[in-house]
């Protein structure tokens, strides 16, 4: 069934799928799959340790990947690599609406290379949006099966087919960048980013990072926040929060053990920050989830 999350910038309706023994056999598996909502005016970092799709029709905001800006167009598919940071972020004044399928196995990153969808971000035709949302849907939909078997062979039925219409219309995706983001982006900031990425986890500074780069930490703090629309320690612990939800969601480690994972002395610190990032805390985030 699906099962709902909010906070005070998202809401998450997820379906979390139970691998049998039949699909942990198989080349491909579906993890979890849902909708989710980020609400006007907010950013959101995503990481996970699957790959994910998600589809948004569209039209505003800003997909940030490896170091480049991506304005969204009308009907947009986006591919988020296990471990890999990917943030959007709405500037608008309306939520965003998205469908996700979160997937693994030996076949995936086979499949996301001839599906054209390697390169992280694609604007596709109205006709091929229309036919992937409605595989999302009927994704969805399988929630309410009694049959588990039969319902999994749906699924993964519709996942190849999703593959199948991406890959035979891949020529016609349009990648859309913001040229002066990328153009000021400069060798330094983006050791910048590689560190960040690294350490973040390590209960690292801005200073720290300024540091590493060779840069004052005024001129870094300003440059940053020019090329990313956010300031670095804003940034940083954007990044310990992605972690944090993912080992809440999808782990058994106590709040304390997670709290040390992301970077935090202590549970209290930890408990904080976590609340002013998502307006709970993460025990109340982590019951919601179940």
């Amino acid at each position: 069934m699906l099962r709902s999350i909010e906070t005070n910038r998202e809401v998450v309706e997820r379906f979390l799928i139970s691998p049998s023994l039949f699909s942990q056999s198989g080349g491909l598996r579906i993890a979890q799959a849902g909708r989710y909502f980020l609400k006007a005016q907010s950013r959101r970092l995503f990481t996970g340790i699957d790959n994910c799709f998600w589809i948004a029709n569209r039209h505003g905001g800003v997909i940030i990947h490896k170091g480049q800006s991506y304005i969204l167009g009308s009907y947009n598919v986006w591919c988020i690599s296990p471990n890999e940071p990917f943030e959007y972020i709405n500037n608008m004044d309306e939520d965003l609406e998205t469908y996700y399928i979160c997937f693994t196995g030996p076949q995936a990153r086979l499949l996301i290379e001839q599906s054209g969808m390697h390169q992280g971000y694609s604007e596709v035709s109205a006709e091929l949006f229309d036919q992937l949302e409605e595989k999302f849907e009927r994704i969805l939909s399988t929630n309410e099966d009694s049959n588990q078997f039969s319902s999994e062979l749906r699924r993964l039925e519709l996942l190849y087919s999703i593959f199948a219409e991406l890959s035979s219309d891949h020529p016609s995706h349009i990648n859309h960048y913001v040229a002066d983001t990328l153009s000021s982006t400069t060798s330094w900031m983006e050791e910048a980013i590689a560190y960040i990425h690294s350490h973040y986890d390590r209960g690292i500074t801005v200073a720290d990072v300024a540091s590493h780069v060779g840069v004052h930490r005024t001129h870094f703090s300003k440059q940053f926040h020019l090329v990313h629309q956010t300031p670095p320690a804003e940034y940083i612990r954007s990044l310990k929060m992605s972690k944090a939800r993912q080992l809440l969601t999808e782990t058994n480690y106590s709040l304390a053990e997670i709290a040390y994972s992301v970077g935090y002395p202590d549970l209290f610190s930890f408990s904080k920050a976590f609340k002013k990032h998502a307006g709970i805390t993460p025990k109340k985030y982590r019951t919601d989830r179940f």
